[in-house]
C-alpha cells in the first residue's frame, strides 16, 4: 500500500493482540513528518502523536515502555556506571576536569551502597524519595559536584507520589494474651468453619427479578467517554504527563441500527439459570425495548439485578451446617506483618502488642476496649478469617471477651462504620452488607456456641446492646 510518514492520530479500535502490530503502529505514528518537497521537519509542534487508546493511561505507558525496551535494548530507569564521566570538578590546580570512568564508577558504586540502585543500576525506591525530598548524599569529596550529579540522576528518576514517610514497626504477638486461657475458650467458640445449603422458589425467582427490572433498570444512549493526557519518554521511562490532562468529555453517538447479541445466551452463561426462566424474566419486565436502544449496557445492568435478587433469595433460605475443620491458633505464629505507627495503637489487651486499624471509627473502638476493664481481651479478626457466604467471603472485624461479675460473655461486633443506623439497618447498609450480616448470623447459629453477632457505629451503642 501507500506509505504515508505523516501519521498524527492513531485510533484504536481493536483489542491489538500482536505485540509485532502494536510496535508498527506507534512506530509509525512517531516517524518525523515531512513537507511538501519531502523534507523531514524538526518541529516539535507539528511532530506531536496523539494515540486515541481503549486502555488507561497507567496501562497504555507501561505497555508502551516494554515495548520499546523490548525492540531497542534500551533499559528506562537505569543508571550506567559511565553515564557520570561527563561532569567536569575542580582539581587541585584549579582546573575543572572530567571526573572520566573512575569518577563516575565511584559513585555508582556509592549508590549500589546507599541503596539507590541495584546492581544493574536500576533506580529504586529509595533514590527516588532521596530526589523528591532532597536528601541525595555523595560522597565527601564529590560535594561540589553534587548538584550536577543530582541533575545526571533526574532524568532516570519518574516522578513518584509519597503517600507516607514514616518508619514501620513490625506487630508482635502478646504472648500473655496469647497463651492464656481466655484466649484458648474464645477460639474454641469461633473457630469452627461452615458450609452452607440454599433453596428457593423459581417462581418467586422470576417474579422478584422482573419487578426489581422493571422498577430499577436505566439504560442510557450509548456514549463515548474520553479525556486526554500526554505522554514524556525520557530517561526515566515513559510518564503520564498529569498536568496536561483535561477532564473527561462525552459524546453521544447516533441512533443508527445494530446488531442485536444474544442476551438470552450471555445472561445463561452468567448467572447459570435456563433459557426458559430467563425468558420469563425478560418479557414479565416489560424491559426488552430498552435492549434496542443500547444493547452492552442493557445486558450488564440486566445481569447485576438479576444476580442481586438471586444472592438475596440464596441469603433468605440459607442454612449453615458446622464442618469439623477450623482455623488454627497456629496461624496467628505464621503471620508476620509491619504498619505505620499512625496506623495503629498500643495494646494490652489483644493478642497482638498493637492493633492494627483502617479507620477513624475502628481506632476509637480499639481506643474503648483497651480502656475498658471490663473487657478482658479483644482481636481484631485477620483477613484469613473468612465465613463462606454465596455473595464471597466474610471477613468479621472484632472478637471481645467481656468479663461481668465474674460472668464471661463473648460478642461479635461485625461493623464498626460511621454511617450505621443501628436502629435502621435496611437504610443504613448496602444490600450486600445486609446479606453478609445475615450469613455471618447464620453461622454462629449453627455453631451454637452462645456467640452473639451484632454491629455497632460506636463503643457506647455497643456497650448498650450487650446490656452494660
Amino acid at each position: 500500500g501507500w506509505d504515508n510518514p505523516n501519521v498524527f492520530q492513531i485510533c484504536t479500535l481493536n483489542e491489538t493482540k500482536s505485540v509485532t502490530k502494536k510496535r508498527q503502529e506507534i512506530g509509525r505514528g512517531l516517524r518525523l513528518c515531512v513537507n511538501q518537497d519531502g523534507e523531514r521537519i524538526h518541529d516539535k509542534s507539528i511532530n506531536t502523536l496523539t494515540v486515541m487508546a481503549n486502555e488507561s493511561y497507567d496501562s497504555f505507558a507501561k505497555s508502551l515502555q516494554k515495548e520499546i525496551e523490548t525492540d531497542s535494548k534500551i533499559k528506562f530507569g537505569t543508571i550506567k556506571k559511565t553515564d557520570f564521566s561527563h561532569i567536569s570538578m575542580k582539581n587541585k590546580k584549579g582546573e575543572y576536569k572530567p571526573i572520566g570512568e573512575q569518577g563516575s564508577v565511584a559513585l555508582f558504586n556509592h549508590f549500589k551502597l546507599m541503596n539507590y540502585i541495584n546492581g544493574r543500576g536500576k533506580v529504586q525506591e529509595v533514590l527516588k524519595v532521596a530526589i523528591q525530598e532532597d536528601k541525595l548524599e555523595v560522597p565527601e569529596r564529590f560535594e561540589s559536584i553534587k548538584d550536577q550529579i543530582k541533575n545526571v540522576v533526574t532524568r532516570y528518576v519518574s516522578k513518584i507520589d509519597i503517600k507516607n514517610a514514616r518508619k514501620k514497626e513490625k506487630v508482635e504477638i502478646n504472648t500473655r494474651v496469647f497463651s492464656s486461657q481466655e484466649f484458648n475458650e474464645l477460639w474454641d467458640k469461633i473457630k469452627y468453619k461452615t458450609t452452607y445449603f440454599v433453596d428457593f422458589d423459581t417462581d418467586d425467582l422470576i417474579e422478584n427479578c422482573s419487578k426489581a427490572l422493571s422498577e430499577q433498570l436505566y439504560v442510557s444512549k450509548p456514549k463515548l467517554i474520553y479525556t486526554k493526557s500526554g505522554l514524556k519518554i525520557d530517561a526515566s521511562g515513559v510518564n503520564v504527563l498529569d498536568e496536561n490532562k483535561i477532564a473527561p468529555d462525552v459524546v453521544y453517538t447516533g441512533e443508527e441500527e445494530v446488531i442485536l447479541p444474544d442476551i438470552i445466551k450471555y445472561l445463561q452463561n452468567e448467572t447459570f439459570l435456563t433459557r426458559k426462566t430467563i425468558v420469563q424474566v425478560l418479557i414479565k419486565s416489560g424491559t426488552i425495548e430498552m435492549f434496542k436502544k443500547n444493547p452492552q449496557e442493557y445486558m450488564e445492568n440486566t445481569l447485576k439485578i438479576i444476580r442481586r435478587e438471586m444472592n438475596h433469595m440464596l441469603i433468605e433460605g440459607i442454612k449453615y451446617v458446622e464442618l469439623e475443620d477450623y482455623y488454627s491458633q497456629e496461624l496467628f505464629n505464621n503471620e508476620e506483618f509491619y504498619a505505620y505507627l499512625d496506623d495503629m495503637i498500643e495494646s494490652e489487651h489483644s493478642i497482638y502488642d498493637h492493633v492494627v486499624l483502617d479507620s477513624d471509627v475502628e481506632h476509637d473502638f480499639a481506643l474503648n476496649l483497651e480502656k475498658d476493664d471490663k473487657v478482658k481481651l479483644y482481636l481484631k479478626l485477620p483477613e484469613w478469617f473468612k465465613i463462606n457466604t454465596p455473595i464471597g467471603g466474610y471477613n468479621p472485624d472484632w472478637a471481645v471477651l467481656i468479663e461481668d461479675n465474674g460472668q464471661k460473655k463473648m460478642y461479635f461486633v461485625v461493623e464498626t462504620k460511621g454511617n450505621v443506623d443501628v436502629g435502621n439497618l435496611h437504610r443504613s447498609l448496602k444490600q450486600s452488607e445486609q446479606d453478609k450480616i445475615k450469613c455471618g448470623k447464620k453461622h454462629f447459629e449453627a455453631l451454637n456456641t452462645g456467640i452473639e453477632l451484632t454491629v455497632t457505629d460506636n463503643y457506647i451503642n455497643f456497650k448498650k446492646k450487650v446490656g452494660d
